[in-house]
């Protein structure tokens, strides 16, 4: 006790506190008051939605772009900044906003919207005796209570489900058919649904009907390049850092390792302030280059280690059932499926259809564990080739702690 007493006060002696000014701007929730390079989104997406200011509906909209580029923080920007505007014209506006990965499946997705409803409502909603539980209702029935209580509390609402992809591919479109159509059957109110989406190709999953009502407007988000992640993460330094603790070469080198990962800012940011908080727990007095390329291993690692530890049991036994091959790539699924067979016979449980592992292989590419492709050859057919992306000792390493796949190792 007296070693982690001797750790806090000196967390607490304001004369060790030389690295961060404040490190939650180098947070991924942080929303800054300036967001360059995003003028021209911003502008579009300010525009679309400012009839929602005249009691007007505004369109339904998809945002596309890859991991990082920026589409949820222009979209909280915009967002926050019409609700104040709303608030000041004493409209009845609501913003709410789900993380469709986050929720897991359509049921958790209504379950966090009619959350958020309970928060801004809390007062009105007492007299709608219409909620929405944890568990135990179907989809459509808790899709039903969620939109009678905003026709009931007569709210406009903007609903953004963010990585949109995510719910579609794991689930199905019927959710997103239901909320876009909503309005032709709501007596008050209205809703607009954006929809974010890190896959470009996203609306090839959608049914022509759902398309038809949800793509009314589309605003597109190109990646950073490292010149424009540097000047992010310079602007972000000023405030999250105090004067002279991080070198240029070190914010240089984040910018240029990030540029290299699809222009993904979220994840400059995130190991600028990774290496400032190594940088603190070694008692440096300058967050420097080593920094940096040590916080880029500790991220990666830390995302695969939380990918796949809170992954359920068959898909692990899949992932281990394609990593213990010796060869990189693999030229089929039934392969894989005879190794996985194998396992869960060891472990004592009842496997999985072929089809279903299929499934798992197909999510566990949307998590960059594998890659996979559809070849051609020729009369032949089409074969799927599916290519391991990590080092087999860091999914054996992971799967050590895994008191259950640690007995297959």
């Amino acid at each position: 006790m007296d070693l982690l007493d001797d750790i806090f006060d000196k967390s607490l002696d304001p004369d060790k506190d030389i690295i961060f000014n404040d490190r939650n701007v180098l947070r991924t929730n942080f929303i800054p008051k300036d967001l360059p390079f995003r003028e021209n989104q911003l502008t579009d997406l300010g525009k679309i939605l400012s009839v929602a200011l005249k009691n007007s509906r505004p369109s339904n909209l998809l945002l596309y772009g890859k991991t990082g580029t920026g589409k949820t923080v222009v979209t909280k920007y915009v967002t926050n900044q019409l609700k104040k505007k709303s608030i000041d014209l004493g409209l009845n506006l609501q913003i709410l906003y789900c993380n469709t990965r986050l929720a897991g499946n359509e049921y958790k997705v209504l379950f966090e919207l009619n959350k958020e409803i309970n928060q801004c409502c809390c007062e009105n909603q007492k007299t709608c005796k219409c909620d929405i539980p944890f568990t135990g209702l179907s989809v459509g029935i808790a899709a039903e209570r969620l939109l009678y209580k905003i026709s009931f509390l007569k709210l406009n609402t903007i609903i953004i489900l963010d990585e949109i992809d995510y719910l579609i591919k794991k689930s199905n479109d019927d959710l997103l058919y239901e909320i876009s159509r909503a309005n032709e059957s709501l007596e008050n109110g209205f809703i607009t649904l954006i929809g974010i989406s890190n896959d470009l190709k996203f609306k090839e999953f959608l049914d022509p009907r759902v398309l038809s009502s949800l793509n009314e407007e589309e605003i597109i988000f190109s990646p950073y390049n490292s010149t424009e992640l540097q000047k992010i993460l310079i602007s972000r330094s000023k405030i999250a850092f105090k004067p002279n603790i991080i070198q240029s070469s070190a914010i240089n080198l984040c910018a240029a390792l990030s540029g290299l990962e699809h222009g993904d800012a979220r994840r400059a940011v995130d190991t600028l302030r990774v290496a400032g908080e190594i940088a603190e727990r070694d008692n440096d007095n300058q967050v420097v280059d080593k920094h940096v390329r040590i916080a880029l291993q500790k991220i990666e690692q830390d995302r695969l280690n939380n990918s796949i530890i809170s992954l359920p049991l068959h898909d692990k036994i899949v992932i281990l059932s394609l990593y213990s091959s010796s060869t990189k790539t693999l030229d089929s699924t039934g392969t894989i499926y005879n190794i996985y067979t194998q396992y869960c016979k060891k472990l004592n449980i009842d496997f999985l259809t072929q089809r279903s592992v299929s499934s798992i292989i197909n999510e566990l590419s949307l998590l960059g564990i594998i890659s996979s492709t559809v070849i051609s050859e020729g009369r032949y057919g089409r074969t799927k080739k599916i290519k391991k992306e990590i080092d087999y000792n860091i999914i054996k390493n992971i799967f050590l702690k895994d008191d259950t796949i640690q007995n297959l190792l």
